[in-house]
């Protein structure tokens, strides 16, 4: 999975550039999508490598394209606000990837506790003594799991995920920056930026510079 990613990272990338990164996204997801479902179904060891590969082959956008929109919406409150606030975004979407992630694995050993996961015996601490330490690997594992577990696993890896790959393409789809709005933006920041201004619609702020911040720094001393 990890060197189809790496090796399909050129062809999003060209690809993200020549259509925008809405675009790509959108096909990313809907790959994985098909790729997920495919797997929920599958009972064949070669199918199962085919959509691994095709999984790996689309995963990569999913943490590419969100990490190159962050940016985007940097500029866009730049704009709006005539303030940089890089590092509450990218701290708020730090934030948020480790919760989700946090979540998902929980729920996840949640649900399989309550189906009736068996957990491999363990291999360290006091799980398995001297006397066993002729025992094969395979024989630390239980034999099968239960229909239910086999189940739910595959919707964890199959169905749920094309799911959330779904709503993240209808909110991908509202995402309002192209490729053409955001280089006329970068120009208007410029323009702004030259005569010292940066009033946006409905908004007074002025696009400080470091010398005005300066200035009203020795003001507010003096005072003192």
């Amino acid at each position: 999975v990890q060197g189809c990613s790496f090796a399909s990272l050129p062809f999003w990338l060209k690809l993200s550039k020549a259509k925008g990164k809405r675009f790509a996204y959108n096909c990313a997801a809907a790959g994985l999508m098909v790729f997920t479902i495919c797997l929920t179904f599958n009972s064949s060891l070669l199918l199962g490598y085919f959509c691994a590969s095709g999984i790996g082959l689309n995963l990569i956008v999913v943490y590419l394209i969100p990490y190159s929109m962050l940016p985007d919406c940097i500029e866009e409150d730049e704009y709006r606000t005539g303030r940089r606030r890089e590092g509450i975004y990218v701290g708020f979407f730090g934030f948020m990837m480790k919760i989700s992630v946090t979540l998902a694995m929980g729920f996840t050993n949640i649900l399989l506790k309550i189906v009736g996961y068996q957990a491999p015996t363990e291999t360290c601490g006091n799980g398995v003594g001297e006397e066993d330490e002729d025992l094969d690997e395979n024989d630390l594992l239980p034999a099968t799991q239960n229909f239910a577990t086999k189940q739910v696993i595959r919707f964890l890896v199959g169905v749920g995920p094309a799911c959330f790959f779904a709503i993240a393409m209808l909110c991908v789809s509202r995402y309002p920056i192209t490729k053409d709005y955001h280089d006329d933006l970068l120009r208007k920041i410029e323009e702004k930026k030259k005569l010292g201004l940066s009033q946006a619609p409905g908004s007074v702020r002025v696009l400080r510079t470091k010398s005005q911040d300066e200035r009203d720094n020795r003001g507010e001393e003096d005072e003192f």
